[in-house]
C-alpha cells in the first residue's frame, strides 16, 4: 500500500519519518537523519522520489538527501537564500531570497542551470509553496500578496491574491482538496497574529503555459487559531 513520509527539521539537523500502518507497535519509523554544521533554513519532501528531501542551509548550502546518497550544492552566498521547494523533476528546485525566485537544475553537485523566475522591487518575498499536483506550478507570498507562477513561463504570474490580513503573510501552503479533481486546491496563508486565510481554486491551474487558471472560488474562510502557529506541514 501507499506509505506516508514526512520531514522534521531542527536548527542543525533534518530527519525523515515513515508513518507505519495502523496497528503497528510504533506509529512512526525514522528512515533518515542528517546533522549539519550550520542552521537549516527550510526543507521540502520530494513529490518525485519517496523518502528524499531537499534541505537549504544558512550560507547557501543545498543538500538533496536520501537513504542512497547525499548530494551537496552551493548557491551564491551573497544572495542570502532562505527558502527552497522541489520543481517539475527530481533535480530541479525553486529557491527564493527577499527579492527574487530562481529555478536551479542540479547535476553532479553543481548547478547547471540558473534561471530567474520572478523578481520584486517594492516589497519582499516571504515564503514559497509548491502546487500539490502540478509540478510546474508554485506560489510565492510577499508581505501582502500571493502569486501563482509556472516555471515554463517566468516573470508572468498566473494569478495574484491580496488577502486583507492584519499583518504580513508569514507562511503559505497549497493543498489538494480531497474528493475533488486533481487540480483543485486550497491556498492557505497565515501570519504571526494567528490569522488564517483559506482560498479555493476551482481547478485548471496551469494546464499549459497559455491556459489561464480558473478564478478563485467565492468562498473564503477566515479564522484565528488559539495557539501561535509558526509553520505549515505537508505529507508526501
Amino acid at each position: 500500500g501507499v506509505r506516508d513520509f514526512f520531514g522534521c527539521r531542527t536548527d542543525h539537523s533534518y530527519s525523515i519519518y515513515e508513518a507505519n500502518p495502523v496497528g503497528s507497535d510504533e506509529t512512526f519509523k525514522q528512515t533518515l537523519q542528517a546533522n549539519f554544521p550550520t542552521e537549516t533554513l527550510t526543507a521540502d519532501l520530494s513529490p518525485h522520489i519517496r523518502n528524499e528531501s531537499v534541505v537549504l542551509l544558512e550560507g547557501g548550502l543545498l543538500y538533496i538527501l536520501s537513504k542512497q546518497e547525499s548530494t551537496r550544492c552551493v548557491l551564491p552566498e551573497e544572495d542570502k537564500w532562505f527558502c527552497v521547494v522541489f520543481g517539475p523533476h527530481p533535480r530541479y528546485v525553486v529557491c527564493a531570497n527577499e527579492r527574487s525566485v530562481v529555478g536551479c537544475q542540479l547535476k553532479k553537485e553543481k548547478i547547471s542551470c540558473y534561471e530567474e523566475l520572478y523578481r520584486v522591487t517594492q516589497t519582499r518575498i516571504m515564503t514559497l509553496s509548491r502546487h500539490p499536483t502540478n509540478p510546474y506550478i508554485f506560489a510565492l507570498a510577499t508581505l501582502t500578496t500571493i502569486f501563482l507562477l509556472d516555471v515554463r513561463q517566468p516573470m508572468v504570474p498566473y494569478l495574484s491574491i491580496s488577502p486583507e490580513m492584519t499583518g504580513p503573510i508569514e507562511f503559505l501552503f497549497l493543498s489538494h482538496i480531497p474528493g475533488t479533481a486533481i487540480d483543485e486546491v486550497r491556498v492557505i496563508a497565515n501570519n504571526r497574529d494567528r490569522e488564517f486565510r483559506v482560498f479555493g481554486l476551482n481547478g485548471g491551474v496551469g494546464r499549459s503555459p497559455s491556459d489561464p487558471p480558473d478564478p478563485l472560488s467565492q468562498t473564503e474562510m477566515v479564522f484565528q487559531s488559539d495557539n501561535l502557529t509558526n509553520s505549515l506541514v505537508s505529507l508526501a
